[in-house]
């Protein structure tokens, strides 16, 4: 029996070091890129989503997400652009990319929520592009007249 408890002692000792020691990695490894000029990049978000019903006297607001395969890449500003003629809402996704040889092999998360204001009545399209410029159909917007929806 006090083999086994120092046993799982040790086992215990051990992993506490290990998960420590990464943590001062990760921290490492983020401080570290701080002072080197990230590459700017055009990602196409891998989630979409639009709370829905939206009418013409509400704001609008569209969230996106998707994740980062390793710690080299940081969220960077999203935004949109209304055409309203056209029905077109035009999504920018940026993301920071810190080239080093010290990217860790995590999965990173990032979200965000994209503030619109109030849209005229109509469908939109909403579009996005990726880094080599090539446009990408997100999916579809309504909005009613506020009257409709009552």
């Amino acid at each position: 029996m006090k083999r086994v408890s120092l046993l799982i002692s040790r086992f215990c000792k051990v992993t506490v070091v290990s998960v420590l020691s990464g943590l001062i990695l990760s921290t490492f490894v983020e401080a570290s890129t701080d002072w080197i000029r990230p590459e700017v990049l055009n990602i196409v978000p891998e989630n979409f989503f639009v709370p829905t019903p939206f009418d013409s006297s509400k704001d609008v607001e569209i969230l996106i997400s998707g994740n980062f395969m390793n710690s080299c890449f940081r969220a960077g500003p999203a935004s949109a652009q209304v055409d309203a003629q056209n029905k077109r809402i035009y999504l920018s996704n940026q993301v920071y990319f810190y080239e080093s040889s010290w990217c860790l092999q995590v999965i990173k998360r990032y979200a965000h929520t994209i503030h619109l204001g109030a849209l005229l009545p109509g469908r939109y399209e909403v579009i996005t592009w990726d880094n080599h410029g090539q446009e990408h159909l997100l999916g579809g917007l309504s909005v009613y007249l506020s009257s409709e929806l009552n």
